[in-house]
């Protein structure tokens, strides 16, 4: 320490001012005293963000994720830039969003580059959730790494940097301080100061964009649900507590006067409802499912195994791929480049020819002993464990894709299989927007959309499941799922969650189209007696079901009455007084079906005819 302490308001107004460590300072205005290790903000700032930084061109972040090849990407590149450069542009942060492994870091860090050359990028912020250092992968360097960069902006006057440094000398707690007051004091703060004495003409000067890109990547810091976490009392927040934090800041930042930046924020589409609604007025949205990326994957495959043939296959140019090969994989691909990714993993591990290799990929061959698809199928499951519910979250996917279900739209699949009285999908499906398309509520013609064939086919193949340590969920199981539906709705007369009776008879409209199917799965599963406990029978009110059935279906309604009838039955069923279920249901058969002119068969008589006719 030195002999005499050092008066802060002495040095008001000069510049590169270094101190010997351990200096003390006072404030003369406020008597705060401070003891602080270092001689500059750079190297204050320093000591609390990321060793390695957290800017786009940081080497570990570079060594998981490639800039975009040159000539690819171009139309969605452009279309940010213009988004977020142009002097037309009212909203100052742009949300570009996408499915899992559709190229949206390497489509942040291509525009950061270039940003970079052009003098034109304030700052970069690249979340990664498998980081080496707990700073890239939490929120707890965020405001620090941000602010270490602005104030490195050689466009910028000194004062900016004196006005960080002296926010750290008057709170010697501000880095352990809730990120918003960082924010305030050590980036929004400093612009208000240096924006009041700098004319139009040196403000032009400023860099124009900070880039943050992962935000659904940031975690937890370590001391969360630790004891020195937990003396603080509360509830322990939550990851998607920490990324909605980081969100917030940036809104807020967006909002004030003094901040000169556009924002550009890169994400998988967790954070549809925030930017709709919260950030409505200060964000746009771009999605990356409205460009179409099969030339842009074609092309950086080729590029990739052509360098690789080259290597390794110079003799043997038959098995180098052709041009209809690297389109037909960049179809198959739907967008998502980690599908490009694992493709690439599989030809280069030499287990197979490349062409061979290739096949195997395109379904042209057996492709029993390999599985080209292992990466992708592990980056399916860490997401889909995400949800409250993991198993039940994969019996909606599968639902979803059924044939039963698949051709409806999402209002009335999610009326279909909700339960408890509420609509289960947000609770269930939200954590997984960057594997489908979850229609708002009262949209009630769009359908759900799984954005990935492969995700498809890997929760259809036992094999890929159980290598990835993912329950296979067999045919039987998933009509079990429906089918337990099914009798909730039976019992119900409609949907269990809370509908208008519009909504209810639009959904039994759509329902009496296919119950003729789902009692076939009765029949199918459980040929020899009651497929559900008696008790379930006995709840329903059959009458209504009936005389709804022909209100909705007409003379058609039988074929479905009939399959319905022989069920309840039963195959070892003798007679219908001997089965309470079987005798609830024969009697309201009988009167609905008397009263719309048909004949009910007696005995094991299993045809139904109009009364005209004899049985």
């Amino acid at each position: 320490m030195s002999s005499n302490p050092i008066f802060f308001n002495s040095f008001e107004g000069a510049s590169h001012i270094a101190f010997p460590p351990n200096t003390t300072f006072v404030n003369s205005a406020q008597v705060t005293y401070r003891q602080v290790e270092g001689s500059s903000p750079q190297k204050v700032l320093h000591q609390h963000i990321p060793a390695g930084g957290a800017s786009y061109d940081t080497n570990e972040l570079a060594s998981s994720v490639s800039i975009c090849l040159p000539g690819t990407r171009v139309e969605v590149i452009d279309a940010i830039t213009q988004k977020l450069l142009g002097a037309t542009h009212p909203k100052r942060i742009l949300w570009m969003t996408g499915p899992a492994g559709s190229g949206k870091s390497a489509i942040a860090r291509s525009i950061a580059d270039e940003l970079k050359k052009k003098g034109l990028l304030a700052a970069s912020f690249f979340f990664m959730r498998g980081a080496s250092e707990e700073g890239l992968r939490t929120k707890t360097s965020f405001v620090a790494t941000l602010a270490y960069q602005l104030q490195l902006q050689p466009a910028f006057p000194d004062a900016f940097s004196h006005a960080i440094y002296k926010a750290i000398l008057s709170d010697a707690d501000l880095f352990e301080m809730p990120l918003d007051r960082q924010l305030e004091a050590l980036v929004l703060e400093p612009l208000r100061q240096i924006s009041i004495g700098t004319s139009q003409a040196a403000k032009s000067q400023w860099p124009k964009v900070i880039v943050v890109d992962g935000v659904d990547e940031c975690g937890l810091s370590s001391d969360v649900g630790s004891s020195r976490y937990a003396s603080r009392g509360g509830p322990v927040p939550t990851a998607e507590d920490a990324q909605r934090e980081i969100l917030n800041l940036l809104k807020k930042a967006a909002e004030d006067p003094a901040f000169p930046f556009s924002i550009l924020i890169s994400s998988r589409p967790n954070f549809k409802s925030f930017f709709s609604r919260s950030a409505i007025n200060v964000a746009d949205t771009l999605s990356l499912d409205h460009f179409n990326a099969d030339a842009d994957i074609a092309e950086y495959l080729k590029t990739e195994l052509t360098e690789y043939f080259r290597v390794e296959f110079p003799d043997f140019p038959d098995q180098w791929l052709s041009e209809d090969t690297y389109r037909a994989l960049a179809k198959m691909a739907c967008g998502q480049f980690n599908f490009a990714l694992a493709v690439l993993a599989f030809i280069m591990q030499g287990r197979l020819p490349p062409a061979e290799a290739a096949k195997v990929v395109l379904g042209l061959r057996s492709s029993k002993g390999f599985h080209p698809f292992a990466q992708l199928d592990a980056l399916h499951m860490d997401i889909i464990q995400t949800s409250p519910q993991p198993e039940i979250a994969i019996q909606w996917l599968c639902a979803i894709d059924s044939e039963v279900l698949g051709a409806y739209p999402a209002a009335f699949v999610r009326r279909f299989l909700s339960s408890a009285g509420v609509a289960e999908d947000a609770h269930l499906l939200n954590k997984l927007s960057s594997l489908i398309a979850i229609p708002p509520t009262g949209d009630e013609s769009a359908k759900y959309t799984i954005f990935h064939q492969v995700l498809k086919d890997f929760l259809n193949d036992e094999d890929r499941c159980n290598k990835a340590g993912q329950p296979y969920i067999n045919e039987i199981n998933r009509r079990k799922f429906i089918l337990g539906r099914y009798i909730s709705i039976l019992k119900c007369k409609g949907p269990e969650i809370s509908v208008s009776p519009e909504e209810r008879e639009a959904f039994l409209d759509v329902l009496v189209r296919f119950m003729h199917e789902l009692e076939g799965w009765i029949g199918q599963d459980s040929p020899n007696g009651l497929y559900f406990q008696a008790s379930e029978y006995l709840a329903c009110d059959v009458e209504w079901w009936i005389q709804t059935l022909f209100k909705k279906l007409g003379d058609h309604a039988i074929a479905t009455i009939q399959r319905t009838y022989n069920n309840v039955h039963g195959r070892e069923c003798q007679s219908f007084s001997d089965t309470p279920a079987c005798n609830h249901w024969r009697k309201a058969i009988i009167k609905v079906c008397a009263a719309h002119g048909w004949n009910v068969p007696s005995g094991n008589t299993s045809t139904f005819a109009k009364a005209s006719q004899s049985i």
